[in-house]
């Protein structure tokens, strides 16, 4: 993480949310963290009295959680499923079609078990429906050290969680 003045920030990546207040009609997030400076938000954020700005610096070794999520769905993800956007390094993965999600939960417990990743999934064997969300991932910190998310692809098998297709009867 670095400061920029918000001049210079244009393609740069937020490190933490801004605020907007407009007392008496609105409180709440202007731009997210992870949010890419694009040149019709300058003016905006100078107005909001951002004249400098906590920005995301790449330092080798070292991935955004936008990007680690994705190594880490690309990992772990099977057949029959659809993701969300990433958003704040987190990915949702959805059911692509009716079936039964399939979890190696000891292999899903020895990526948890790492530290700074987390994978939540529904109960191993559920039947389920289309678009209905399964699992999602995320790293916690902002910024994690690639090292982790080359031990996670080196400890686990791919493709952990799947949907099976449901078969009819004949």
């Amino acid at each position: 993480m670095k400061t920029v003045k918000t001049v210079d920030a244009l393609g740069m990546i937020l490190c933490h949310d801004i605020t907007k207040i407009v007392p008496g009609e609105f409180k709440g997030v202007a731009f997210k963290k992870g949010h890419i400076i694009k040149e019709e938000d300058i003016p905006e954020l100078l107005k909001l009295g951002k004249d400098n700005l906590y920005v995301w610096e790449h330092q080798e070794g070292t991935l955004h959680e936008n990007d680690a999520a994705i190594r880490i769905k690309n990992h772990i993800a099977g057949e029959g499923l659809d993701f969300s956007t990433i958003k704040e390094g987190k990915i949702d993965f959805i059911a692509k079609n009716d079936g039964l999600l399939k979890v190696d939960v000891a292999e899903l417990l020895k990526i948890n078990s790492l530290g700074e990743i987390i994978v939540s999934t529904l109960h191993n064997n559920t039947p389920i429906k289309k678009g209905i969300k399964v699992a999602g991932t995320r790293v916690i910190p902002l910024v994690i050290n690639e090292d982790k998310i080359i031990e996670m692809e080196s400890i686990s098998k791919e493709n952990i969680i799947k949907i099976l297709p449901i078969k009819p009867k004949k």
